[in-house]
């Protein structure tokens, strides 16, 4: 629907065709873009947002994919503050036997919940935001602090943004379903199977870094965060829908002859290099601009030097090579 606006839209300013740019899920609006109306497109660009097309929901392959990313980003953080070891896991310790505490916003901040706050490791700037919010994060009365509590309410977006809360998973089902709380599962198999730093009660049992999650979406923060609470039933009603529409025609992709170009990220910790890689096969003519210099927010760090990158790649300004 997003991409049919887009289309009344175009009519309505009379424009014959027009150039698109998709940043992260804009990249698979204009996926969907290129395989329902590639006539109304002159040229596409794509910076960190090439979706899987396969057809039924791929939301346990990808978090499958981004687990792996997840716990680089948490061994680098580690790595590069390694002093935060001992405080987080204080912290997390704090919570587990107080099993949770109500935060200035409403919201309640429990171990899981804190470790969403992982979300933040994927964009520029990340590990230090997180670093600063663990400088002091108790009062002398051995409480969390105010401070914290307020710095936890400031970085979980989701409570301001509760379409994508609700419907996040879903952006992966085409033509069928359902997500069924698809990072919820592929966690319980990657703290049994993988990594067993993301189960934070095992990691303070084995003295060990506890890790944040990414971005995922899971049930229990429509009972934790308060302006998420309204919405629980419709978050599990969305979560078992089976009979999501296409989203993808990949006849139409193989058949492309819009220019386009996209920038892939190769430690992007929201889009996954292969998956991606492997979408980019799917389109005709498609040009890939594949870099480590930024993670997935190129567009923010530098936004005029990608996009000069990428329109020179499509307009073929950049031989192809």
């Amino acid at each position: 629907n997003i991409v049919r606006d887009a289309e009344a839209i175009r009519q309505c300013l009379g424009q014959k065709q027009w150039s698109t740019i998709g940043q992260s899920f804009g990249g698979f609006c204009t996926v969907t873009y290129l395989s329902m109306f590639p006539s109304s497109l002159r040229e596409s660009f794509i910076m960190g947002g090439l979706p899987p097309t396969d057809k039924g929901c791929t939301a346990h392959k990808v978090y499958t994919h981004l687990f792996k990313r997840v716990e680089t980003q948490n061994k680098k953080y580690y790595s590069r503050f390694p002093q935060d070891v001992e405080k987080i896991r204080q912290v997390f310790s704090y919570l587990l036997k107080k099993r949770s505490v109500e935060t200035p916003a409403g919201n309640i901040l429990s171990a899981k919940s804190l470790q969403s706050i992982g979300i933040r490791f994927g964009s520029a700037q990340c590990l230090e935001s997180i670093h600063f919010m663990f400088e002091d994060p108790f009062e002398v009365t051995g409480e969390l602090s105010y401070k914290f509590l307020r710095d936890y309410d400031s970085l979980i977006s989701i409570d301001t943004n509760v379409i994508y809360a609700i419907l996040h998973e879903s952006i992966y089902c085409s033509e069928g379903g359902p997500s069924g709380w698809a990072a919820e599962s592929v966690r319980k198999e990657y703290e049994v199977n993988e990594c067993r730093n993301f189960d934070a009660s095992w990691a303070i049992a084995n003295d060990e870094p506890v890790f944040f999650t990414g971005e995922m979406v899971f049930p229990f923060m429509f009972d934790e965060v308060k302006q998420l609470r309204p919405l629980q039933e419709a978050s599990e009603i969305l979560a078992m829908k089976s009979d999501w529409p296409p989203l993808y025609d990949e006849g139409q992709l193989l058949r492309n002859e819009v220019r386009a170009a996209a920038a892939v990220y190769f430690e992007d910790m929201y889009v996954d290099l292969n998956l991606s890689l492997e979408t980019a096969q799917k389109i005709k003519g498609l040009r890939v601009y594949v870099t480590n210099e930024y993670l997935h927010s190129g567009i923010r760090e530098n936004g005029p030097k990608v996009l000069e990158k990428l329109m020179n790649m499509a307009r073929n300004v950049e031989p192809i090579r």
